[in-house]
């Protein structure tokens, strides 16, 4: 019986001893694999942080990408010259959309061909057309739907014959433009602007380039 009870005391103490062993060799392996771990969990946690900021530089891209397409419009809509002789074919255009036939087309005396009036930023245009009420009423809304801001100044309509139901209509009109001093100092705060966001959000704003 006291055999037996030493055997089993034997055994126990070379089970434990067994363990220790294993668990001495196992040891640095098991200090390896959290090592492992934690440069997983920071690899991990770098890859988060680079796909946010990745992010972030797409989202300053799309707002710099629509800031430039409104900068884009707001010239077609506001250029820096006067462009006469594109306002004369525009303004023609118009007339002919409206279903009215054009009689004259031309610039308000002292106007040249090439320029408006600086002072006030505007180019006057005289127009002389004729067509139905209907259509000379079409090209008053053509007029006000026009992406170049466009002054109606006086409209005179009279009819051509009493059994006609053909109208002849004067026009004068005055297209907007943005003379080179204030195209300077709006470019100016543009850019600055443009600058100012793109600090704030650590990234730098090319510069919006004017269409001539």
């Amino acid at each position: 019986m006291k055999s037996m009870k030493n055997e089993s005391i034997l055994i126990l103490i070379c089970l434990a001893l067994i363990i220790l062993v294993g668990w001495l060799f196992d040891k640095p392996r098991l200090a390896a694999l959290k090592s492992q771990n934690t440069d997983i969990v920071a690899k991990q946690q770098e890859v988060t942080d680079t796909q946010k900021k990745i992010d972030d530089l797409k989202t300053v891209a799309g707002q710099m990408k629509a800031a430039d397409a409104q900068i884009q419009l707001l010239n077609l809509a506001y250029p820096s010259d006067a462009g006469i002789p594109e306002i004369l074919v525009s303004v023609e255009a118009m007339v002919g959309r409206a279903g009215l036939t054009v009689v004259s087309i031309a610039p308000s005396a002292g106007e040249s061909s090439s320029g408006g009036t600086a002072e006030s930023g505007q180019v006057p245009v005289n127009i002389i057309a004729s067509g139905s009420f209907s259509n000379l009423l079409s090209f008053t809304q053509i007029l006000e739907k026009n992406l170049r801001p466009i002054k109606i100044k006086s409209i005179s309509i009279s009819a051509q014959a009493a059994d006609s139901a053909s109208s002849s209509a004067s026009f004068s009109i005055a297209l907007l433009y943005q003379p080179a001093s204030q195209a300077s100092s709006s470019s100016a705060q543009t850019n600055a602007s443009a600058t100012e966001e793109g600090a704030a959000s650590g990234t730098t704003a090319p510069t919006p380039q004017a269409t001539p």
